[in-house]
């Protein structure tokens, strides 16, 4: 399939798309998409990470009092994108390991190989549309729903159990979450207290 029909697919007929890549065979297709998709997601990331830094740096430097830097250092952004893109590939397969494990303690049904296109293919909003700021919680949501959707499909896990095995850990994850949250706004110096000292001399370094 064409990469852009493929797409098309996975975000508006999800259900046929999943069915369909039963047939799939080895990690070839779904690397190459994921190769391609993380590549162009981690230069458009760095891309907006770069030109935003002047304006984390000053928000960062009113709140220790000190001076900005003048300019971000491309050199710093250009490396993150050598070892953030292959990293990527590299996790995908431990990350589709965990997520195999985790599918068949649920009576999943298919093997690894079907797990990691699953894994990737469920990406496919994350790997489109997350370096835009403002729309990264929706973009989660939706990845969320495809992983939901390709678990029913791949591995014959009925809906209930395919939503319930995802949705609390999610829940979870968000309360603990919260709760870090609550504590950095009610009481900060307990949370940057520590890091305090690390910031100072990452903010001087930069």
């Amino acid at each position: 399939m064409r990469p852009f029909t493929i797409i098309s697919d996975i975000l508006f007929h999800p259900s046929k798309f999943f069915t369909k890549i039963k047939s799939e065979r080895g990690f070839a297709d779904s690397f190459t998409f994921l190769a391609v998709w993380l590549l162009i997601s981690v230069v458009l990331s760095t891309a907006i990470g770069y030109a935003m830094q002047p304006i984390v740096d000053e928000l960062l430097a009113k709140y220790l009092g000190e001076a900005a830097p003048q300019e971000p250092v491309a050199f710093e952004w250009a490396l993150a994108i050598g070892l953030g893109y292959p990293l990527g590939l590299l996790l995908s397969f431990v990350s589709a390991a965990l997520l195999h494990v985790w599918i068949l303690i649920f009576g999943g049904k298919a093997d690894y190989v079907k797990s990691y296109q699953l894994y990737v293919y469920s990406r496919t909003p994350d790997l489109l549309f997350s370096w835009i700021p403002i729309i990264n919680f929706f973009v989660w949501i939706y990845s969320f729903y495809l992983l939901i959707v390709g678990t029913q499909r791949v591995h014959g896990i009925r809906q209930s159990t395919a939503i319930l095995m995802y949705v609390v850990p999610a829940v979870l994850l968000f309360i603990i979450a919260m709760v870090f949250v609550f504590i950095a706004v009610t009481m900060p110096g307990v949370l940057l207290d520590p890091l305090m000292p690390f910031l100072v001399e990452l903010h001087q370094s930069a």
